[in-house]
């Protein structure tokens, strides 16, 4: 007779392996990311890769200081993730902090510039993460897509972002690599405090 018991209990040791067989790269610090594959590696700081479903909570920047707009979206989700949800559950940081970003300027004071987004950790792949409280916070998904990658360090700002999104937008043109060009990421992994050994991404989306 089959024990339904042992069964349950194999199904989740393979998937905590299946969880542990992605190793975080070290630009992680020790911080749940969201999981994904390397594709390959194209140059000494651009890389493409193939990103699998992931759970985020986010919030959405109009038009306006784009530094003013980037501070009130990740108080907005941190105090989601401190218990400012239905469960009052607190949920560990996690990287990167993960911004969308419409390639189009805003026309209006409305218009939607982009989206941050705080990443929900492995738990939530397969269980519904608490609803937010506040009406500025929702949940979103990541479907599975592939993404080129540049990656730099030191304190990002806006114009070294954009730098770096032409960089790898020429070099993806140059090397007839077919793009997404309505929007890109930013992915900053650090805190303001830490000082050193920093590590930004630009992210655009690959056809």
């Amino acid at each position: 007779m089959i024990n339904i018991k042992f069964i349950l209990i194999g199904f989740a040791i393979m998937s905590t392996f299946a969880y542990c067989a992605f190793k975080a790269p070290e630009f992680c610090k020790g911080l749940e990311c969201p999981e994904y594959e390397l594709i390959s590696s194209l140059t000494s700081n651009i890389e493409t890769r193939q990103y699998k479903k992931s759970s985020w909570v986010s919030t959405q920047m109009k038009n306006g200081s784009l530094d003013s707009l980037k501070s009130k979206g990740f108080r907005t989700l941190f105090n989601y993730i401190s218990g400012k949800n239905a469960n009052k559950e607190k949920i560990e940081m996690s990287a990167p902090v993960l911004t969308k970003m419409n390639s189009n300027m805003a026309f209006s004071d409305n218009d939607l510039i982009g989206t941050m987004s705080f990443y929900l950790g492995y738990r939530y792949e397969d269980e519904a993460a608490p609803q937010p409280e506040d009406s500025n916070a929702f949940l979103s998904v990541l479907e599975p897509k592939k993404y080129a990658v540049i990656s730099y360090g030191g304190f990002s700002n806006q114009k070294e972002l954009e730098e770096n999104l032409r960089i790898l937008g020429t070099y993806l043109e140059q090397n007839n690599i077919k793009i997404v060009k309505d929007y890109y990421f930013y992915a900053g992994y650090d805190s303001p405090f830490r000082l050193f050994g920093r590590h930004n991404e630009v992210w655009i989306e690959l056809i």
